[in-house]
């Protein structure tokens, strides 16, 4: 069973609301299903959305921030979702006598909170309930967070295990970046000449200035080659914002596809390059 959906806001709150409901669907649509869809069923089940949120282990998203935002969320809710199932089955271990002394310590720690049973009972049915609800959802967080520290650190492991995959383009890119960075500081270290700088057309004329005058480079001649690049990642840009300018009213992406289509017959468009 699957869902596709999208969001209506890019929040992460939102689009976490999106992904649970996603999942309280497939649930409500698996419990309501005759022998869970299998004929041999022993017994009618039912599920949860936060049964499927325990399953969740992972997600692929790209590195915006809201994405950021809605993985950091997804696995908080996975952990509370943990802690509440284990408080909630320590819960149904109790034997009855504990089950009573569980019970009537929240409610008076609440009449405490309320400064007596006479503002405790002016609160009203509706407000004493929901305070009791309240409570109990606390203490049953409490109880499952003492279980979860009794686990192994490998059991724990696995029950939090979450895995943000993103988006595998910038990791292409950022091992290319970080091989190419690595090569152009070797060269120093081996006392090597590096690639001859990629210079625009102000840091250019710097250079030219700093080549006739005199030893000392100025603090803007400095610069310009301090900010200039080399090597084939730098080139490989240029190229792009030549070829494939992500502003379509610059470069000459046209005349690029055009001649390709003259000479060898292809619709060929040069490499983003100058998009990232």
């Amino acid at each position: 069973m699957i869902s596709v959906n999208s969001a209506k806001l890019h929040t992460a709150d939102a689009q976490y609301a999106g992904i649970y409901s996603c999942f309280q669907e497939i649930a409500a649509a698996f419990s309501d299903c005759p022998n869970n869809g299998f004929s041999n069923s022993p017994a009618q089940l039912t599920m949860a959305g936060d049964d499927l949120l325990h399953k969740m282990v992972g997600m692929n998203t790209d590195h915006a921030k809201d994405q950021k935002k809605l993985t950091q969320k997804v696995i908080s809710e996975k952990g509370m979702a943990w802690i509440r199932f284990m408080g909630e089955a320590n819960l149904l271990e109790f034997s009855l006598e504990d089950w009573d002394e569980w019970s009537c310590t929240i409610v008076d720690d609440l009449i405490k909170e309320a400064r007596g049973p006479n503002a405790w009972e002016a609160l009203g049915v509706a407000e004493t309930d929901r305070c009791i609800a309240e409570e109990c959802k606390s203490h049953i967080m409490d109880l499952g967070e003492a279980v979860f520290d009794k686990l192994l650190p490998d059991e724990q492991h696995a029950i939090m295990l979450f895995i943000w995959a993103r988006c595998c383009m910038h990791k292409d890119l950022n091992v290319t970046k970080g091989r190419a960075t690595r090569m152009t500081q070797s060269w120093a270290e081996h006392n090597l000449v590096g690639l001859m700088l990629l210079l625009n057309k102000d840091n250019c004329a710097a250079v030219a200035l700093a080549a006739e005058g005199a030893d000392a480079l100025t603090a803007a001649e400095e610069r310009a080659i301090n900010v200039s690049e080399s090597g084939a990642v730098k080139l490989c840009a240029l190229v792009g914002m030549y070829l494939n300018n992500k502003d379509d009213k610059k470069g000459v992406q046209d005349l690029h596809q055009i001649l390709f289509m003259v000479w060898f017959l292809v619709h060929k468009k040069f490499p983003d390059t100058s998009n990232t």
